[in-house]
């Protein structure tokens, strides 16, 4: 059987992404959504563009994708995640 690395393209949601064993993945999502001032009000809002694209990729680097398929049937989970 073949081995093929995945990379996923606006697969940067952690739904997704913990759910596959991607080698990559690229997302336009920090850049859209800094922007979004409305999404960034209250006492804790960051004051800058660059804090908000900061706090959205610590966010995103929380979550491991998973390291291996599992299979085709049923759901695929992130079992490495939990020890």
């Amino acid at each position: 059987m073949p081995r093929a690395k995945l990379h996923g393209l606006r697969m940067l949601d952690p739904v997704i992404f913990s759910h596959l064993p991607l080698a990559s993945a690229d997302s336009c999502n920090i850049a859209r959504n800094i922007g979004l001032d409305k999404k960034w009000e209250g006492p804790y809002a960051p004051r800058s563009r660059a804090m908000r694209a900061l706090i959205m990729m610590d966010r995103i680097e929380a979550h491991a994708s998973a390291r291996r398929w599992c299979g085709s049937a049923g759901v695929q989970q992130n079992l490495e995640l939990l020890g």
